[in-house]
Formats: structure tokens, sequence, C-alpha cells
């Protein structure tokens, strides 16, 4: 999963946030993982669905508080897939 601005542009999402935090479901080690370079991707591998935990810090420059949101991920095989 990855954080970014509406238009997608890495340059664009970078002038904005600071780092974006991941709280993953407990069974991945580590499971709070912050990434500080855009897009502020997250890539691993799993299955099953649970809630993630996101926190987003803005730069200070533009006065935006951090914004905690969650996302609902589902990873599962495609019909016909192991």
């Amino acid at each position: 999963m990855f954080v970014c601005l509406s238009d997608g542009r890495k340059e664009e999402t970078s002038n904005y946030i600071e780092s974006v935090t991941y709280h993953l479901h407990p069974t991945f080690k580590p499971n709070v993982i912050k990434v500080e370079k855009a897009p502020f991707l997250l890539s691993r591998i799993g299955w099953g669905y649970f809630e993630v935990e996101i926190e987003i810090v803005f730069k200070k420059s533009t006065g935006l508080l951090p914004k905690k949101m969650a996302h609902e991920l589902k990873l599962k095989p495609e019909k016909g897939q192991c």
C-alpha cells in the first residue's frame, strides 16, 4: 500500500507529507513501520484481512496536524490461484 496526493506525483506528495506510519496486524514483524520517502510505499507478503492504521505527518510548512485513518486490507488469492 502507499499514500500519495490525488494527482499521484511523487514530487508533489513529498512537498506536503513528512512521513507515514503503518500499523499492521501483530503477526507481522515488525508491525509498525515508518516510511519517510514518497510515495510512502509499504510492501509485505501475507494472507488474510485486517485493518491497517495509518498516521500521516505533514510538513510543518503546511500547518496541518497529523491525520490518523484506517484502511481495511484484504489479502487473498484470486479465483483459481493457490
